[in-house]
């Protein structure tokens, strides 16, 4: 075997790894070893792969910076996140609805630590696109698309750069979304189809702005905002037609992008959030503008990218600093942060919490503990990050263990 070793941290609900890639799987076991995290005996699938179990306690002897991570589950972000290995690889299967939202942050923090992110539905492939580089969809609807997911993670365990197939898939779901609109148009005009015509429209438009072909793409997204409201879609104002704004900004024309913001500013706040674009544009702060309206499209990492090289101005540093937290980076806004002073209590107890998570990420378990006592002093709300740490725990311990698990077809 000459490849790089592998360690998967499994998710139980799948058996540890989605069955339609145990035959990938099987086919990269025989290049490199793979471990899988177990705490006893393996699937049986998985001992036909070769695959070998590794406990928790021996995690600390492998040489991390000859091996690859690859994180099946949020759960294991305060984990994996302090190995500093070789590569981490981010690929969530599709989870539980009702698991959603307790995950939301640990898979955003994961996957700002990554070094490739392998997305299992679109939603999340392209909130993942607007937060950092090195995203591959991954979602068995087209086989093309899944060929170059999984060639980028073969690349990635060899150390090769992924950017020449990351433009290459997101160039084939543009193609793909146009053809799919175009079947749709020619079923008919049924309300299924009208409805899923906007969205086929938008999707098409999306890829089109991240493959840099924003005037293409804004042709697309009114094609899709006017689909949207003939279909009666009441929304469709915010969630289509205001990230043309976004396409306006990568044309060079600011002015008409906070134009198209302000018309569809429609709640309090984000009327409040315009009033702060034309104060930044009346003051010559067009840079600020230009990346809080990348924010306001959640495309933070334009915004970032826009700000970074200007955070030693303050004004720049907070909004970055909401930046870094929005994207899951949250030591970059702690560092951020950390250099600001810090007025109120509330202010104080919600750092100290920061501080907390930022060392459990890092590591070190018992200052982390101790950050989150500092913090209890005055808010024992704050004890609750303890609770949960012991729930992580336990949570760990039960995708460690395998015997007795149905195995997932």
């Amino acid at each position: 075997m000459t490849g790089k070793p592998i360690v998967i941290f499994p998710y139980s609900r799948f058996g540890a790894f989605p069955a339609a890639e145990r035959d990938w799987l099987n086919k990269l076991g025989k290049q490199r070893q793979i471990y899988m995290v177990a705490e006893d005996a393996l699937p049986d699938w998985a001992i036909t792969s070769a695959i070998a179990p590794l406990s928790l306690a021996r995690l600390t002897e492998l040489d991390w910076d000859s091996t690859c991570a690859l994180v099946l589950h949020p759960c294991w972000t305060h984990i994996a996140a302090p190995l500093a290995t070789r590569s981490l690889i981010a690929y969530f299967p599709d989870s539980e609805p009702q698991e959603e939202e307790r995950w939301r942050s640990y898979r955003s923090w994961l996957c700002a630590r990554a070094t490739l992110v392998i997305a299992y539905t679109e939603a999340f492939y392209l909130e993942q696109a607007f937060c950092r580089g090195d995203v591959f969809l991954l979602d068995g609807t087209d086989e093309t698309s899944d060929l170059l997911a999984r060639q980028a993670i073969e690349w990635h365990l060899d150390g090769y750069a992924s950017q020449t197939l990351i433009r290459l898939q997101q160039r084939y779901r543009a193609i793909w979304h146009e053809e799919q609109a175009d079947r749709t148009r020619a079923a008919g005009p049924s309300a299924v189809a009208r409805e899923r015509l906007a969205d086929q429209l938008f999707s098409h438009a999306l890829y089109r702005y991240l493959t840099g072909e924003s005037l293409r793409a804004q042709g697309e997204l009114l094609a899709a905002f006017e689909q949207a409201v003939l279909d009666g879609r009441e929304q469709a104002l915010q969630h289509i037609y205001r990230f043309r704004s976004a396409m306006q900004l990568e044309l060079g024309l600011t002015d008409d992008a906070v134009r198209t913001y302000l018309y569809t500013a429609l709640t309090e706040e984000e009327q409040r959030q315009g009033e702060r674009l034309l104060q930044w544009m009346d003051s010559g702060k067009r840079l600020l503008a230009e990346a809080l309206l990348y924010r306001l499209n959640a495309d933070y990492r334009s915004a970032i990218a826009l700000l970074e090289p200007q955070q030693a101005e303050p004004e720049a540093s907070r909004l970055l600093a909401e930046l870094y937290l929005q994207s899951g980076r949250l030591e970059c806004a702690y560092l951020l942060l950390a250099k600001e002073p810090l007025g109120s209590i509330a202010e104080r107890e919600q750092f100290q919490l920061m501080t907390s998570t930022v060392l459990l990420l890092q590591g070190k378990r018992h200052e982390a503990i101790q950050s989150c006592l500092i913090a209890a002093e005055t808010n024992s709300k704050a004890l609750s990050s303890i609770i949960e740490l012991a729930k992580l725990d336990s949570i760990i311990m039960e995708q460690a263990h395998h015997r007795g698990r149905e195995d997932q077809p």
